[in-house]
């Protein structure tokens, strides 16, 4: 686990609007650049797609249909209790890891204790041309567990510090109530937004991790996807998870 010194800086009014936001990736630091307001400022947030069952569209990185709709199709985590949806031609992954401005590990961790033992389930990752224009961003999705003591004490908060954003509205999901706070940060010409779900299902924390990570230092690619439409199809992907009884 890759574990860089605890951020210092609080969340700013930007990113703490209210939204369902994880973000992750990391890129070269821009010395010309030392204007972290700035960077906080532009650090995108989308909203979560409503839980109300609608059919997610998706982007497999190709020109749509004449719908307008790619496929989904299923994935059931090894735990053999969480399921959910994602757009056909992306690739489930178990990316945990760390970055400059996010430790890695099966939930975020903003406070800086020590994480209890858990496990990653599946991951998404998709490289996006930002909202603003400006360098690129990292739309992220990340999903563990753990039925740990220590992470079942703490389910809703554990990892989580409100200097660093702000607790927000339960969202239902599948039918289950998930606590939800969102945590960012910003510096070295990056910053990540991030909105934490959480909830104590059959004894087991299950960990929601939506993460929107600029890299404002790196070269703009317009030919890569736009960002709102990648935060739409994660956005979906949160909407379709469910938890066996």
């Amino acid at each position: 686990m890759i574990e860089p010194p605890r951020p210092v800086r609080p969340l700013t009014a930007a990113l703490a609007g209210g939204a369902l936001v994880l973000l992750a990736a990391c890129g070269p630091a821009d010395p010309g650049s030392g204007d972290d307001a700035a960077i906080r400022e532009r650090a995108a947030i989308q909203p979560a797609a409503p839980d109300d069952g609608a059919a997610p569209v998706a982007d497999t990185g190709s020109s749509p249909g004449a719908g307008g709709a790619a496929a989904m199709q299923g994935f059931a985590a090894a735990d053999g209790v969480l399921t959910l949806s994602y757009p056909t031609g992306w690739t489930p992954g178990d990316d945990f890891d760390g970055r400059a401005l996010m430790r890695g590990g099966w939930r975020a961790n903003f406070d800086g204790s020590p994480d209890v033992p858990g496990r990653g389930l599946v991951s998404f990752s998709r490289t996006v041309d930002p909202s603003d224009g400006v360098g690129q961003a990292v739309e992220m999705l990340r999903i563990g567990a753990s039925d740990d003591p220590g992470a079942r004490a703490d389910c809703a908060t554990g990892g989580l510090d409100p200097a660093f954003g702000a607790r927000l509205p339960d969202r239902m999901i599948g039918g289950r109530v998930w606590h939800a706070m969102q945590q960012g940060d910003a510096g070295m010409s990056q910053a990540v937004a991030t909105t934490a779900l959480r909830t104590l299902h059959r004894g087991t924390c299950y960990a929601v991790d939506r993460i929107s990570y600029a890299i404002k230092a790196r070269d703009a690619d317009p030919t890569l996807p736009a960002q709102a439409a990648v935060a739409a199809q994660i956005d979906a992907i949160v909407a379709s998870i469910a938890l066996a009884d």
